[in-house]
């Protein structure tokens, strides 16, 4: 049996209805606690905390550099390529398609595989 760390219950609960949350405090500190997953559910549940998350992951995702460095993740995972490379093969190709030839402009971003819709071959 354990006690909720959540201050508003500190209901004991067995074992397997625990669930253990992790906090990342500002100095880098992690705080492991483990509340009942009754109180997790309702963590959960608030639109105050759905929308804080919102806000910030779009705070996150308009840093400067945000799109260069998950497009330079993304090729290198999906093409093994780096960035580098892309551009140089762009260059090389005067920013058009290699197979169907059209231009950077009317397709948009070009993308390593052919199908600028779908991405796929």
């Amino acid at each position: 049996m354990k006690n909720c760390s959540n201050k508003n219950c500190k209901q004991t609960n067995p074992q397997e209805f625990i669930a253990f949350r992790t906090r990342v405090y500002k100095n880098g500190v992690k705080a492991f606690q483990s509340w009942c997953k009754v109180c997790i559910d309702e963590i959960k549940r608030k639109p105050i905390i759905k929308e804080k998350a919102r806000e910030t992951t779009k705070k996150y995702r308009s840093k400067p550099g945000y799109k260069e460095k998950t497009r330079s993740y993304r090729l290198l995972r999906d093409y093994g390529l780096t960035l580098e490379k892309y551009n140089l093969m762009l260059s090389d190709q005067n920013h058009k398609c290699k197979i169907c030839k059209k231009d950077e402009v009317e397709v948009g971003t070009l993308c390593v595989d052919h199908n600028h819709e779908t991405r796929t071959n």
